[in-house]
């Protein structure tokens, strides 16, 4: 009995972790990433709380990828993951480390002045095209793991 106990608190922590992110600012659309001839168009939705941390996630007809991101790093599930990840960026599995220099391109992206910009990052290259403060799209290269995303966002509501 006090090992179910402990299964239980063990699982109200993860909950716990979890549920403290609270979205302060949105963004979805669709992203086509590319890679050593391989492709994949999904739909994306990317969060950002008051801390700065994101979480995103990117579905096609399931969730194929699922990061949530906290002070002990990344936590990343989902079918593109096989059996899911947590660590520190860069610790990421190459599968992964693309997907989170996205989100950390995405996350910068509040910085980027209206009209087209271009930004070079230790990690990755990014063009952000804004218009009225309203991204509408980036296009990214990871400089580690050659992931190429474009995402067209949807327009805001």
């Amino acid at each position: 009995m006090k090992w179910l106990a402990g299964v239980f608190a063990l699982l109200l922590a993860g909950c716990a972790t979890t549920s403290s992110f609270v979205p302060q600012a949105s963004s979805s659309g669709e992203v086509v990433w590319r890679r050593d001839g391989n492709e994949l168009a999904a739909n994306v939705e990317f969060q950002r709380d008051a801390r700065d941390f994101v979480r995103f996630v990117v579905t096609r007809e399931r969730v194929l990828l699922a990061a949530t991101e906290s002070s002990d790093g990344w936590r990343v599930n989902g079918s593109l993951v096989r059996g899911g990840w947590q660590g520190h960026w860069n610790t990421a599995p190459e599968n992964v480390a693309g997907w989170l220099t996205l989100a950390e391109a995405w996350r910068a992206s509040a910085a980027a002045p209206d009209g087209e910009s271009e930004v070079r990052a230790g990690r990755y290259s990014v063009l952000y095209r804004k218009d009225a403060g309203v991204l509408r799209s980036l296009e990214m290269v990871s400089v580690a793991t050659g992931d190429r995303f474009r995402v067209r966002f949807t327009p805001p509501r």
